[in-house]
């Protein structure tokens, strides 16, 4: 568990789990970034995006 993104971020870099459920409304890094760095790190842990966000533009963001 983590209280932000950053946290979650080395949580992830750390521990390096399997999955990873994370809320797009994280405080500090929101969890698009959290994947941003994920993938550009190439940190092997599958990563569930965890919203309340009904947009298009917001559902299409976390599969880019």
């Amino acid at each position: 568990m983590a209280c932000d993104g950053n946290e979650a971020l080395q949580a992830i870099r750390d521990c390096r789990p399997t999955a990873a459920i994370i809320d797009v409304n994280m405080p500090g890094m929101d969890g698009y970034e959290v994947l941003a760095a994920v993938r550009s790190e190439m940190l092997p842990v599958r990563i569930i995006l965890l919203t309340a966000r009904q947009q298009e533009a917001d559902i299409t963001r976390g599969l880019l």
